[in-house]
């Protein structure tokens, strides 16, 4: 590392993602609730504004390999929810 400090091999290394998520080096008002951030973002041209896209800035399902496996659950659960939270709470009169 830049530092100095070096690892084994096989350490682990924690990363804590939502400095990252709420930094206003990548998000403009991170800690204000905006439903429409990333389509506003969209819209402006920028890449990694889609809820599959993976980048250092937008770590909810991870990165790596692994992040793959995580969406896939999520995407998945929301898919077999979805009729359920209809019938449940929404009345069509």
């Amino acid at each position: 590392m830049h530092s100095g400090i070096t690892l084994k091999p096989g350490t682990h290394v924690g990363v804590p993602s939502s400095w990252i998520q709420r930094s206003s080096a990548y998000y403009e008002d991170p800690d204000t609730f905006d439903g429409y951030r990333f389509v506003k973002r969209a819209a402006a041209g920028e890449p990694n504004t889609k809820m599959v896209d993976l980048s250092p800035s937008y770590l909810v399902f991870g990165m790596g390999v692994h992040a793959w496996y995580v969406f896939s659950l999520y995407n998945h659960h929301c898919y077999m929810l979805r009729p359920w939270i209809f019938a449940k709470y929404l009345t069509f009169r």
